[in-house]
């Protein structure tokens, strides 16, 4: 994703969910990985083109490691 989508995503869900949740951001899946092993989120929004690993592949790896993991994978576009 590129990185003003990717900042413009971040503050709309912190606009409408400002003491509600925790957010965390990659611009790359490997590092999306990373803080999916550190955080365990409930909620991921994952783009389909991300570098280094992309939204399917992440998902994937995460289905199997998250039960309850819900996740919406979108085109940046």
């Amino acid at each position: 994703m590129k990185n003003l989508e990717l900042k413009v995503l971040e503050k709309t869900v912190k606009k409408h969910f400002v003491d509600e949740l925790e957010i965390f951001a990659s611009s790359n899946g490997r590092k999306a990985s990373q803080i999916c092993d550190e955080v365990k989120p409930d909620i991921a929004l994952l783009d389909i083109e991300m570098p280094g690993m992309n939204g399917i592949e992440l998902a994937k790896v995460y289905k199997r490691k998250v039960c309850g993991l819900y996740y919406h994978i979108y085109n940046g576009i």
